[in-house]
């Protein structure tokens, strides 16, 4: 299968688990940003071209499906998903825990972004404890997410006539 048509359909359910879910999963009146993470691990896995693609995409499903001005999810996810894509060249360990500590630092500018955005378009934007329990407790939250994200986009995007994320052994 196309990879485009893998990532739709990964950023698909992503979303309906986002809308119906993590509203139930907040602390301290944040919640993870699950498109977010994907379109970070889908970054990671798959490089700068299908990292901002999947950015554009997650946000756009998560602009319509409910927030306050449509295209700033898109943005911030779009940039998010490039600059994620641009550390595949540097991603030699095939654990889970690596994308998972690039995620915190992913989760901080794309939420620091977002507020800035959010700001200069006059949009209100969470002042004091709340702003800074989205930059501390936000991203924390999002690596919880990356490590099984990361093993079930892995998964999902194996190439099979490369075999890049997934290393087959031959039993002679």
């Amino acid at each position: 299968m196309q990879p485009i048509l893998v990532i739709c359909l990964i950023l698909s359910a992503s979303t309906v688990v986002h809308v119906a879910l993590i509203p139930y999963l907040r602390i301290f009146g944040v919640g993870p940003d699950l498109i977010l993470v994907t379109v970070s691990i889908i970054g990671f896995l798959e490089g700068q071209n299908l990292g901002a693609i999947s950015g554009f995409l997650g946000g756009l499903l998560q602009d319509l499906a409910g927030s306050r001005v449509v295209g700033l999810s898109s943005l911030t996810k779009t940039i998010t998903g490039y600059l994620a894509g641009s550390m595949k060249s540097g991603l030699t360990d095939e654990t889970a825990l690596l994308p998972a500590s690039l995620v915190i630092f992913f989760s901080f500018f794309h939420r620091l972004i977002y507020m800035l955005l959010s700001f200069l378009i006059s949009q209100p934007i969470a002042k004091g404890w709340a702003a800074a329990s989205h930059l501390i407790i936000g991203p924390l939250y999002d690596a919880l997410l990356a490590i099984p994200v990361f093993l079930i986009c892995r998964r999902a995007l194996v190439r099979r006539s490369g075999g890049d994320y997934v290393k087959e052994f031959k039993i002679s």
